[in-house]
């Protein structure tokens, strides 16, 4: 069975969010403020950025609109994931407000496609 090494890229993502969203805490109990400042509009829309793009670039078939839908999709949804999981830890905060921000985030790969010129999308297709 031949396993596709584009595979390993949003994997590795996914796991590098989820250390930093699960394991690394934000509040301590005892601790004057926060222990690492990983919180932040600009982060969170790296990340998910990131993670959507790389998707991407692992579904990438014929049809680039439904792969950038399902990308964007696959990404915030797991960016929603993440914010649950940190209602359940003591030493995290759930945020709506986060969530919306790991959405929109993925969702950056709309304009981030479309901004390049089609002679460089076509090749991005054929990747």
């Amino acid at each position: 069975m031949k396993i596709k090494i584009k595979i390993f890229l949003p994997i590795i993502i996914s796991l590098f969010i989820l250390f930093w969203s699960v394991v690394i805490p934000v509040y301590v109990p005892g601790l004057a403020g926060p222990v690492i400042l990983n919180a932040g509009v600009v982060p969170h829309t790296i990340a998910y950025l990131t993670l959507s793009c790389s998707w991407f670039f692992y579904l990438t078939k014929k049809n680039i609109n439904k792969t950038l839908v399902i990308s964007a999709v696959l990404a915030g949804t797991y960016g929603i994931l993440i914010e649950i999981v940190q209602s359940f830890l003591p030493y995290r905060y759930f945020s709506v407000a986060d969530m919306g921000v790991n959405f929109a985030g993925a969702l950056l790969i709309f304009p981030l496609f479309y901004a390049f010129p089609k002679k460089i999308r076509n090749k991005i297709k054929k990747i």
